[in-house]
């Protein structure tokens, strides 16, 4: 993705309080001193840079720096994987799939047993294979105690259970911003904090004392900035604003193909996001009039290409958006991952047997 395109799928996230643009790829604490910044952290991985020096020894030295755990076996290069073997393969049945969901089984099962004990050890790969790909609540597996305490599954409902639970997002999104400064106006001592343009949200749509509901739904599979700018273009027009995610079987009933994320892989990414009040989980792909009355909504926001799939509803308004970034889809982020790939196997295969070993 663009820098364009990462700034702002980061600034929709509500756990980001200020957002430093153009910083150094190797961490530079004593930069980040200068705007208060008093602890780094990182994933449990390793980071070098191309010296292999480690990126935030500066800040361990001091003291400064702390490792989370990350999400097992959600990573940029395991999406990457499963693009590429996208590529190879159509449909997910295919062997050389069911050997990569296999690898990645056996990858869960030895994290398990280092990680939650040797109870585990025992447990047959293709029950591990099944509890992963089947709407695994990957929350669960978070080993931070806090974020198990506080059960991020509240924030949605399922549909299919008829559940009426009208849960709200725990990040207060009437004021809810971060802020942008950029990595020159630091080095300059020029430290201006610049308000994101999204804290216009207020409190309510219209002056009208019903509460305005705005609902989009889809995949959201490789979640990128269309999705966060759609998805704040609805929350401007709502007092609440209601996600439904697809399920991984209802994208295939109607796309004839698997989404590269898992259904909660997705949920977890729109968990993050500061604008959304409500997901509902197994939504349908062509909601219906009892769906839109059941939750009360007043308006569907989609992109020109999805109006088709609301034609149909007598109850609601439909309003369409597009903005710069309607380009983007989870289509055009695999084929550039394609492209990217084989210009890097283009150049490997041009290097000669001493250039791939490092000197002494």
């Amino acid at each position: 993705m663009t820098d364009k395109e990462r700034l702002e799928v980061i600034k929709s996230c509500k756990w980001a309080d200020l957002i430093i643009k153009d910083c150094p790829y190797v961490a530079d604490y004593s930069l980040y001193k200068k705007v208060g910044i008093e602890m780094l952290t990182h994933g449990s991985d390793i980071v070098l840079d191309n010296s292999g020096n480690d990126m935030y020894g500066e800040a361990k030295k001091e003291g400064k720096f702390r490792v989370f755990e990350r999400t097992y076996g959600s990573s940029t290069s395991n999406l990457v994987g499963r693009m590429l073997l996208k590529k190879k393969v159509k449909e997910p049945v295919s062997k050389k799939m069911l050997d990569y969901h296999n690898e990645l089984a056996l990858k869960f099962q030895e994290d398990w047993v280092d990680n939650l004990g040797s109870k585990f050890a025992d447990v047959p790969v293709y029950e591990i294979k099944d509890f992963l790909y089947k709407n695994l609540d990957i929350t669960q597996l978070c080993t931070d105690s806090k974020l198990k305490n506080q059960n991020l599954q509240r924030l949605s409902i399922d549909d299919k259970d008829n559940n009426e639970n009208d849960t709200k997002n725990s990040i207060n999104t009437k004021n809810n911003t971060n802020k942008i400064i950029d990595n020159t106006d630091i080095n300059n001592n020029n430290i201006k904090r610049m308000k994101n343009s999204d804290s216009t949200l207020s409190q309510t749509y219209n002056s009208t004392k019903k509460q305005r509901t705005v609902y989009i739904d889809g995949s959201f599979d490789l979640y990128h900035a269309g999705h966060a700018s759609i998805i704040k273009h609805a929350r401007h027009r709502a007092d609440k604003l209601i996600i439904g995610l697809h399920n991984d079987d209802e994208i295939r009933k109607y796309k004839l193909e698997s989404p590269i994320m898992a259904t909660s892989e997705r949920k977890l990414i729109l968990l993050s996001n500061r604008y959304i009040d409500k997901i509902i989980d197994n939504a349908p792909y062509i909601p219906t009039d009892d769906f839109v009355k059941k939750y009360n909504i007043d308006e569907i926001v989609c992109g020109k290409e999805s109006k088709k799939f609301y034609v149909h509803l007598m109850s609601v308004n439909v309003h369409t958006f597009c903005n710069e970034f309607f380009y983007l889809n989870a289509e055009l982020i695999v084929q550039r991952i394609f492209k990217n790939y084989e210009v890097y196997m283009k150049k490997i295969k041009k290097m000669q047997p001493t250039d791939l070993i490092s000197p002494q």
